[in-house]
């Protein structure tokens, strides 16, 4: 693009004003036609409406050799003007002319956003378009000039626009085009391109049920007034059983230990230390200010439970879950526990496993009240709500404390009446239609998956109720804040960039240079006002690729790419598309491949503030989830994140975990410098470790190889292409070659030349002459006949 003082001359051969571009023979051994389209802005900034319409055509005068599209700015006395000169055989007029006008609208909006963000948008698309992005971002500062992750958007915040926007009747909009564009004017062109207002071929959000059967949403007001019985005729009564989420089934399947690492239900684990200023209490060695501390709590949990229905809720083997009328969630008080005490009760909540079918509630709150404060333990089971309505809970609760004679309203919509509606909109054709558009695209993603995730071979299956082990980082509020900006500055959102980390990770301790990991998300469909603060299990999952490439900002942007379509076909759930993958084995058995490392971000999953009263122990935290190996998760922590590696104890080797979290945050660290992000690999480098000599043992390499076989003989233990074979089909095949090599007279200790090139012949053979007693000699099938020989006879 160049820009000039003044216009050209105005060519001899047509006129200023003639709206058909004009030809002209450029000098080449070919006819090429340079054509020109211009528009122009009059000096207050608003484009010429004689203009606007392209009816005005230029002659440019440069034919520079090998330039095809030459864009000019030239300046005049009556404001500026655009030009696109082109050669018509290689860019289309049509082309040329949205281009000029593309820029001239992006310029007027530009001076739009100068003058000030309280001027209007140019239209009802825009409008809208703007509303859904300010509540996404959580910010009235958007203009025609935001970027929507310039201003921190994540993928979150862009699926909560998108269904935004969906419900606004623009079922056209989706992740993609929040990628694609760099700024809210270029999201809308987007939209007029794909047909604002109009299905043109891209998907229609399913309609809302209709008003009768939707709730009625009470304002805080009418809430209070409502009491007990306020709930709207769209609310199920209690104790009326409905279906479980899918997750919540897969948590119910997978504490069965029906499946490998199972045997455990989905929990978790904190603590908080109570700031009590402001509340009016005294010294806590004075009985009485402990008398007040233990009412205040109480009560104020006991409001609470009154307004989130899902803590009383039963979960039934057949496969619904209920409200249990009159069950007591109450808090328990410890008084003077001592250390001993308080570590005792650490580990017994840290590792409680909740029983479904039972009047006992799913979780359990305990306040331990010491000289020095006031700690709450809180261990839950995850059946019944995840981390966004956990952050509901402690909202009220330091509410409840701050406010002793407020009622604390619930929610206007109850997680059993979301659940209705849902199913309602599942029903529907564009749902239905919906769906089977995405199990189509699923289906074919999964025929070129790579393989899950693994940091190497886990030792042994994890016993049913192995505890978890936490390793945890914390990033203050100045790095995170560094972190986020660079991110920003290369349009990438944190996550993508956390995930491309984990998948270098996977490559240098699981040698995968594509892998798969399961992303979890949160699925609450704005069907009310509240539903952050409604308490229940929203947990979705999909599952993406992450990739180690050695060149971090593309691999975050395949990541980035990877996880907002999976979003766009969010449908079928990562649990479905892993069955897919199961499917496609050709073994005769639709066996389910796992995906046993976790990716969870609960940054801005929640608009609720953070509690200001409950202040979590660093490192006090400990989450567990049945066939889940490594649980990577990234949660706020005041102004800054944490960090979380949450593994199950006889899953990945330990020391191995310590090594890949030890590199995992050094990486994360490096990039919150501040300093500009190199485009090359993602893990620092690491100096070779010392090889620790030890004196000759018994083992041989063999017996390990058969140890293995016969404790998991389905396990796969060679992927040779298109071909896989099992720990069990190893052994077989190489005894049959051992027995036949004893045969022929092999004695022990005795040289068998191995000349077959890398694959599992090869791995099948060496392991046959080890358990034959003989030493393999490996040949290079490639040698010449000359050096082979030379060795043969060396050998014998």
């Amino acid at each position: 693009m160049r820009r000039t003082t003044r216009p050209p001359a105005p060519p001899p051969c047509s006129g200023a004003s003639s709206p058909v571009p004009a030809t002209r023979r450029r000098p080449s051994t070919r006819s090429c036609s340079p054509a020109a389209w211009a528009s122009a802005l009059p000096g207050d900034g608003r484009p010429d409406p004689r203009e606007l319409g392209f009816a005005s055509l230029r002659h440019a005068r440069s034919q520079t050799p090998q330039v095809v599209l030459d864009l000019q700015v030239f300046a005049a006395d009556d404001g500026l003007h655009l030009s696109a000169d082109h050669v018509v055989q290689l860019v289309e007029p049509a082309l040329a002319r949205r281009l000029v006008e593309g820029v001239a609208r992006r310029l007027v909006s530009l001076v739009d956003a100068r003058r000030g963000p309280s001027r209007a948008p140019a239209d009802e698309l825009t409008r809208t378009v703007t509303e859904a992005w300010r509540a996404a971002l959580g910010t009235e500062q958007v203009d025609p000039t935001t970027g929507f992750f310039a201003a921190g958007g994540d993928s979150l915040r862009a699926t909560r626009c998108i269904r935004e926007l969906h419900d606004r009747g623009l079922g056209q909009a989706g992740l993609r085009m929040l990628l694609a564009s760099t700024d809210l004017a270029g999201f809308v062109e987007l939209l007029r391109r794909a047909g604002a207002g109009q299905d043109g071929g891209h998907r229609t959000p399913p309609p809302l049920p209709d008003r009768a059967d939707r709730p009625v949403t009470p304002d805080p007001g009418e809430a209070r007034a409502a009491g007990a019985a306020g709930a709207t005729s769209s609310e199920p009564a209690e104790g009326t059983p409905f279906p479980l989420t899918e997750v919540q089934t897969a948590y119910l399947v997978g504490r069965t230990g029906a499946y490998s690492d199972g045997g455990l239900g989905c929990t978790g684990y904190v603590e908080f230390d109570l700031d009590l200023a402001g509340l009016g209490i005294g010294d806590l060695r004075d009985q009485g200010e402990r008398a007040a501390v233990m009412d205040r709590l109480t009560q104020a949990w006991d409001r609470v439970c009154a307004a989130h229905p899902m803590l009383r809720a039963v979960i039934g083997s057949d496969g619904t879950q209920s409200v249990r009328p009159g069950m007591q969630v109450p808090m328990q008080i410890e008084l003077d526990p001592d250390d001993e005490r308080g570590e005792r009760l650490r580990r017994e909540l840290s590792a409680r496993q909740y029983q479904i079918d039972s009047d006992r509630p799913m979780m359990d709150i305990v306040a331990r009240i010491t000289d020095e404060g006031v700690v709450v333990h809180l261990s839950i089971d995850l059946l019944i709500t995840d981390y966004t309505g956990i952050r509901s809970l402690l909202h009220d609760l330091d509410r409840a404390l701050d406010h002793p004679d407020e009622r604390i309203a619930p929610p206007s919509l109850s997680f059993a009446a979301y659940q209705r509606l849902r199913q309602a909109r599942a029903a529907t054709s564009g749902a239905r239609a919906e769906r089977e558009r995405d199990l189509a695209w699923w289906r074919e993603r999964m025929t070129r998956a790579p393989e899950p995730l693994r940091l190497a071979a886990p030792l042994e299956r994890p016993e049913e109720g192995a505890v978890s082990r936490r390793r945890s980082h914390h990033l203050p509020g100045p790095a995170w804040e560094a972190f986020t900006a660079a991110c920003t500055e290369h349009a990438l959102t944190p996550s993508s960039v956390l995930l491309a980390l984990l998948g270098a990770v996977g490559r240098r301790y699981g040698s995968q240079e594509e892998s798969l990991v399961t992303v979890t998300a949160v699925q609450r469909e704005q069907l009310a006002p509240d539903m952050a603060r409604i308490v229940g299990d929203f947990t979705t999952a999909v599952l993406a690729r992450v990739r180690c490439t050695h060149h971090l900002l593309e691999d975050a942007r395949a990541t980035q790419q990877e996880i907002f379509d999976a979003l766009e076909h969010g449908s079928v759930s990562g649990l479905e598309a892993s069955r897919m993958i199961g499917a496609r084995d050709g073994d005769g058995a639709r066996r389910a491949r796992t995906v046993p490392v976790v990716f969870t971000s609960t940054v801005g999953a929640s608009p609720l503030p953070g509690p200001r009263r409950l202040r979590v122990r660093p490192g006090s935290g400990i989450s567990a989830t049945p066939q889940v190996l490594l649980d990577v998760q990234i949660t706020p922590a005041g102004d800054g994140v944490t960090v979380d590696w949450d593994s199950r104890v006889g899953g990945f080797d330990e020391r191995l975990l310590d090594e890949a979290f030890a590199d995992y945050c050094a990486a994360v660290d490096a990039l919150c410098t501040g300093d500009r992000w190199p485009d090359g690999p993602a893990l620092p480098q690491r100096a070779p470790q010392p090889v620790e000599r030890v004196g000759r043992g018994s083992a041989r390499l063999e017996g390990s190889v058969v140890l293995q076989a016969d404790a998991d003989p389905e396990a796969v233990a060679l992927i040779d292409g298109s071909e896989r074979l099992t720990r069990g089909e190893l052994v077989q095949r190489a005894n049959a070659l051992a027995t036949s090599l004893l045969h022929g007279g092999l004695g022990v200790g005795s040289p068998v030349m191995v000349r077959l090139g890398p694959g599992a012949g090869q791995i099948v053979a060496e392991l046959g002459v080890l358990l034959a007693g003989g030493c393999f000699v490996p040949i290079d099938p490639q040698w010449p006949p000359a050096r082979t020989a030379e060795i043969s006879a060396a050998l014998a």
